[in-house]
């Protein structure tokens, strides 16, 4: 099945799998990262938020909320940040996510 522009449905299938795939690798690295970061730290805890807290920062003075579409992006976007702070602070190494 093809749409208008001639794009198949699988094609557009394999387009978000590739993404999904990038963006858990990238996720990945990203968390071990952090965690090392972290936990060199003296707080670990203080360390993460404020790294949160820039990240988000950042991102409100991007014009990621341009339109519609750009602030239900936006809205996903600090919602994950979120998530993925909250996972780095529970866990504090890779070991901990592979036993439980």
């Amino acid at each position: 099945m093809r749409d208008e522009r001639g794009t198949s449905i699988e094609q557009l299938a394999d387009a978000v799998r590739r993404t999904q795939a990038a963006t858990l690798a990238n996720s990945f690295v990203l968390r071990e990262i952090l965690r090392d970061l972290a936990g060199s730290g003296r707080n670990r805890h203080a360390y993460l938020a404020d790294m949160f807290e820039r990240i988000g920062a950042r991102a409100d003075r991007l014009p990621i909320a341009t339109d519609a579409d750009s602030a239900i992006v936006g809205d996903m976007f600090r919602e994950e940040l979120a998530k993925f702070f909250a996972e780095v602070a529970r866990r504090p190494s890779a070991w901990v996510d592979r036993e439980r």
